[in-house]
C-alpha cells in the first residue's frame, strides 16, 4: 500500500511539476512576445515625438518671428505669409501604445517578470506620454484661438480651377493678407495668444525631446533584458 501511494504521490507531483513547467515555458514566450512588441510600439513613439519636436520648433521659431516683426516697417509681405502659413499647420501627437494597453486591460502586466523594467514600462507609457500629450491638447485650444484671430487679416488663397477644399497642393496658392502688415492685428488678442503659442511650442519641443532620449534608455532596458 505504501508503495502504491508513493507511485501514486509521484505521478501527481510530477505530474503537477509538468504542468508548472509548461506554465512557466509558455508565459516567458509570452513574456519575450509582449516585450518585442513593446519595443516596436516604442520605436513608433519615437517617430511620432520626432516629428512633433521638429514641429514644435518650427512653430516656436515662426511665432517668434511674426511677434518680433508687428510693429515694424518693411516686412516682405511673402516671407511673413510663409511664417504664417506655417503655424496654421496643426501639431498632432498620438501617443503610441496598443501593446501596453493591451496588457494592462487584461492583467498580463506581470508577464513582465524584472520588477524595475515593468516600473520603467508602467511609467513611460501612464506618466510620461500622457504628461507631453497634456501639452499638445493645452496647445490645440490656444492655436485654435490663434488662427480664428489671424483670419481677420490673413487668408488661404486658392486657384481658379479649384473646385474642393482638397489639401491637394495644385488648388492652393499659399497665404495672402487681407490688409496691409502696418495694420496688423487686428484682434487686440492675438499679440498675447501668439505669444503664449510660442511659448507653448517651445515647451512642447523641449519635452518631446526629453522623452525620446527616455523612450531609447526604456529600448536599451528591454533589449538587454531579452539578450540576457
Amino acid at each position: 500500500m505504501l508503495a502504491e501511494f508513493g507511485v501514486i504521490f509521484l505521478g501527481i507531483t510530477l505530474s503537477l511539476l509538468a504542468d508548472d513547467w509548461r506554465t512557466a515555458r509558455t508565459e516567458r514566450v509570452e513574456e519575450r512576445t509582449a516585450l518585442s512588441e513593446l519595443l516596436s510600439d516604442l520605436a513608433d513613439d519615437q517617430l511620432e515625438l520626432s516629428t512633433l519636436r521638429d514641429g514644435a520648433a518650427r512653430h516656436d521659431r515662426d511665432a517668434w518671428w511674426i511677434f518680433e516683426r508687428l510693429d515694424k516697417e518693411g516686412v516682405n509681405a511673402d516671407s511673413a505669409a510663409a511664417r504664417f502659413g506655417s503655424v496654421h499647420d496643426a501639431l498632432n501627437y498620438e501617443p503610441i501604445n496598443a501593446t501596453y494597453a493591451g496588457l494592462r486591460s487584461t492583467g498580463r502586466l506581470a508577464l513582465v517578470r524584472d520588477d524595475d523594467l515593468r516600473r520603467s514600462i508602467v511609467r513611460y507609457f501612464e506618466e510620461r506620454q500622457e504628461y507631453v500629450f497634456g501639452f499638445v491638447e493645452s496647445y490645440a485650444g490656444i492655436w485654435l484661438a490663434f488662427t480664428e484671430s489671424a483670419a481677420l487679416d490673413i487668408e488661404r488663397a486658392y486657384s481658379d480651377s479649384a473646385a474642393s477644399f482638397s489639401p491637394d497642393g495644385r488648388t492652393r496658392l499659399g497665404w495672402q493678407f487681407l490688409r496691409p502688415w502696418g495694420e496688423l492685428p487686428s484682434d487686440p488678442m492675438f499679440r498675447y495668444r501668439i505669444t503664449t503659442m510660442g511659448t507653448l511650442a517651445a515647451v512642447i519641443a523641449d519635452r518631446s525631446e526629453g522623452l525620446i532620449g527616455e523612450s531609447e534608455e526604456l529600448q536599451e532596458a528591454i533589449r538587454r533584458y531579452l539578450e540576457s
